[in-house]
C-alpha cells in the first residue's frame, strides 16, 4: 500500500512501511480472510496488492509441501484526507495585561490582571491546524470588578472542540 496516502491502523497483519505480513490463524485451502484497517492521510491513489501468497500442507507421503498462488490487487482513490481532530491554538494573547502562565498549546487555563478602568479585553487566538477555526470568544466585554471568565472555543476540522479559559481579574 502507499504509505503516503494510507496509514495502516490495525488488523490481522503486522509490518509497516507499505508492506504487511498476514499469517492466518485458521487454515482453509479455499478461503482466507484478513481484516485491515487504514486511515486516509492524503489525497491520492494507493494500490492494495496481495502477493507472494504461500501455504504449506502435509502431503500423502507425510512430507510438508509448499504451494504459491497469485493474489489480487485493488486500487483505492482518496478524494479527501481524514479530517484532523487538532483543536489546539498555536498562540493566545490579550491586548492588555499578560497571560499567566505563559501560553502553551496543551494548557487551557490562564489568568490575567488588568487595571480597574479596563472593561474590555481584545483576544487574539490563532489556530494550530489550518482546518480548525475559532468558534467564539465570550466574556471579554463588559468586565465587572473581580474575576471574569473569558472563554475561547476552538473547533477542529472533524468537529472536536476545545475551550481555553482566561480568568481576567479587574
Amino acid at each position: 500500500y502507499n504509505e503516503a496516502v494510507l496509514r495502516y491502523d490495525s488488523g490481522s497483519a503486522a509490518g509497516g512501511a507499505g508492506v504487511l505480513t498476514y499469517i492466518p490463524n485458521e487454515y482453509d485451502l479455499n478461503k482466507y480472510t484478513a481484516t485491515l484497517n487504514f486511515t486516509a492521510i492524503a489525497v491520492g491513489q494507493s494500490q492494495i496488492q496481495v502477493k507472494d501468497c504461500k501455504y504449506t500442507y502435509s502431503g500423502s507421503d507425510g512430507f510438508a509441501n509448499e504451494e504459491t498462488f497469485a493474489g489480487q490487487t485493488a486500487t483505492v482513490t482518496v478524494k479527501d484526507k481524514a479530517l484532523s481532530n487538532n483543536a489546539n491554538l498555536k498562540s493566545l494573547s490579550i491586548n492588555v495585561g499578560s497571560l499567566s502562565p505563559k501560553f502553551s498549546q496543551s494548557r487551557t487555563s490562564y489568568t490575567a490582571k488588568v487595571t480597574n478602568d479596563v472593561t474590555k479585553v481584545n483576544v487574539t487566538a490563532n489556530v494550530a491546524d489550518g482546518g480548525a477555526k475559532v468558534l467564539s470568544v465570550e466574556g471579554n466585554t463588559n468586565l465587572k470588578e473581580g474575576e471574569n471568565n473569558v472563554v475561547v472555543t476552538v473547533q477542529a476540522a472533524d468537529g472536536t472542540q476545545k475551550k481555553y479559559t482566561i480568568v481576567v481579574t479587574r
